[in-house]
């Protein structure tokens, strides 16, 4: 046993010979520390910490600005940040809610105007039917010659007549 223990202790001093030999191999005989002007400095093994710290403001490659045609509230963002996106994708949703209210209360005003143009109309058809009787009444009262109506019946109906047709042109003109 002790010629065993003796015989491995011999091989692990020869291995730590030929490993130190081997090791040492591209130095120089003489040990020294390394010099400011060693042209290889000895290579190091272990874990590299390293805290760097700096100060100022981070700025990207490229930027680029975004806009809308429409402003408002955004409801739902679409892409997050440093996403890659295609020309004419939709980025962000907009509360819609106004302009919806907005487009609802411009169809009230459509279909209130559209009644009345049509009371517009009933009132030129009754302006014309209104001039249309005046100028035949002074028409007949015209050809029924003198005695029977008075002059001042007869510029009476006359007055009317123009009065329908200033209507009928006032009520068009509106």
């Amino acid at each position: 046993m002790k010629k065993l223990l003796f015989l491995l202790l011999a091989i692990a001093l020869v291995l730590a010979t030929v490993g130190f030999v081997v090791s040492d191999s591209g130095t120089t005989s003489t040990s020294r520390a390394p010099t400011p002007f060693d042209m290889e400095p000895p290579v190091l093994f272990g874990i590299l910490d390293e805290t760097v710290g700096g100060t100022g403001a981070v700025r990207p490659q490229e930027v680029l600005v975004i806009g809308t045609e429409l402003s408002g509230r955004v409801i739902k963002v679409l892409h997050d940040n440093g996403d890659e996106v295609e020309s004419g994708e939709e980025l962000f949703q907009l509360d819609d809610t106004i302009p919806r209210e907005k487009l609802a209360q411009a169809e009230k005003a459509i279909a209130t105007a559209r009644s009345a143009v049509e009371a517009s109309k009933a009132d030129i058809q009754r302006a014309e039917g209104q001039r249309d009787a005046a100028e035949k009444t002074e028409q007949e009262m015209s050809k029924s010659g003198k005695g029977v109506f008075s002059l001042s019946q007869l510029e009476a109906a006359r007055a009317t007549v123009a009065a329908t047709r200033a209507g009928v042109k006032a009520v068009e003109a509106r």
